[in-house]
């Protein structure tokens, strides 16, 4: 992590000087230590099998920092504010977060790079790190919890690369959103379904207990290692690569079968989803919600609205449209008004399929009077 104001040097000197007590020789390229303490996202503490300790700094990429002052600057579409320097600093805690549960304790491979000084000016060893044969430093990039650092090392075409794919997809840090802005989630349920029927005994038709999500985005989601949650704690995670397109709806349910593109199966011995109402949570990979809704016992949801949207827009019965313009979880004359009103702003543009209430792809005028419809 980078050391960018006067006064904070001192203490990322203090921080990451301190536990080294190595020799300066040159570790050999794919040498084997341990992992004794992470440091935050891009940097560890390591562990020689002749007892001797170091510190080592990633090669190429920078996580936002945990301790100083952060610096958007460095981030694009991150701006200079007090927003945007507390968004880096979350994702700068998930960095390390991560970092911890992959690499504390465990043996890692660490290589140098003949473009880059054998340590940097803390004093730290510059090393690419892998665990498990899988680059760490490049999954940082792939999960949008650090930049690419400006060098010449030998892979920072590659790392560029897998920084770009991550910002296009709006992935970790890159999927900044104001206070009131748009919502990048774009996941909803459309339905819901816990008393499972049919004969016998409810453990008997697990696979008629599910729930459905719909993407209300106007572009594909990327659901891969998504989780869905109930309040109890049960977990379901989606597979890689598994994406939903825009408008498309995919059933998650509860018992065995065989798993297509529109039905998931949680494989379930008993009822997850509680007849009498529960919470459903959709995370994404990070650990950010992007979903939070209850239902009752009439299957009856509360409002759904993304985190992300703040003061927002709200869709009060969870069939992915922002009937609630205005965000009271009252639906009336006002929500038509406030429609009519930002039509042409940022928060419709973000999501226009949650406006769309006639359903024709776009979200116009036509839908307003639609709006004017449905709230009378």
């Amino acid at each position: 992590m980078r050391c960018t104001t006067l006064a904070i040097v001192a203490l990322c000197v203090a921080t990451v000087v301190a536990p080294v007590t190595a020799t300066s020789t040159t570790p050999t390229a794919g040498e084997t230590v341990t992992v004794t303490d992470v440091i935050d996202g891009d940097t560890i503490d390591v562990r020689y099998d002749n007892g001797t300790t170091d510190t080592v700094r990633m090669i190429g990429v920078d996580a936002p920092e945990v301790v100083g002052e952060t610096n958007p600057d460095a981030f694009a579409g991150v701006p200079d504010t007090r927003e945007g320097r507390e968004w880096l600093r979350s994702y700068g805690e998930t960095a390390s977060d991560y970092a911890t549960d992959r690499l504390e304790g465990e043996q890692v491979t660490i290589e140098p790079d003949g473009n880059e000084p054998d340590r940097d000016p803390f004093g730290r060893l510059l090393r690419y790190v892998s665990v498990d044969g899988d680059r760490f430093d490049r999954s940082l990039l792939e999960r949008g919890l650090a930049r690419v650092f400006e060098s010449d090392f030998t892979m920072r075409d590659e790392f560029e690369s897998v920084e770009h794919s991550a910002r296009n997809a709006d992935r970790g840090l890159w999927g900044f959103e104001p206070a009131g802005g748009r919502t990048t989630h774009g996941i909803t349920v459309t339905t819901v379904h816990a008393d499972a029927e049919g004969p016998g005994d409810e453990r008997d038709n697990l696979d008629d207990e599910f729930i459905v999500f719909e993407n209300v985005r106007t572009e594909p989601l990327d659901l891969s290692a998504w989780r869905v949650a109930d309040a109890a704690g049960h977990v379901y995670e989606f597979p890689s690569n598994y994406t939903l397109n825009p408008g498309e709806r995919v059933t998650l349910h509860t018992g065995e079968g065989t798993n297509t593109r529109s039905d998931r199966y949680w494989k379930q011995g008993a009822p997850i989803w509680n007849n009498g109402g529960d919470t459903i949570v959709v995370s994404n990979p990070y650990g950010g919600e992007a979903l939070n809704t209850t239902y009752d016992g009439d299957g009856h949801r509360s409002a759904c609205r993304s985190p992300a949207s703040f003061d927002g827009p709200l869709d009060v019965d969870c069939d992915g449209h922002y009937e609630d313009v205005n965000g009271d979880v009252d639906r009336d004359a006002v929500d038509v008004q406030r429609l009519f009103a930002t039509l042409d702003g940022p928060i419709v543009a973000g999501t226009p399929a949650a406006f769309d209430f006639n359903r024709d792809g776009t979200a116009d005028i036509v839908d307003v009077q639609r709006l004017f419809t449905i709230v009378t």
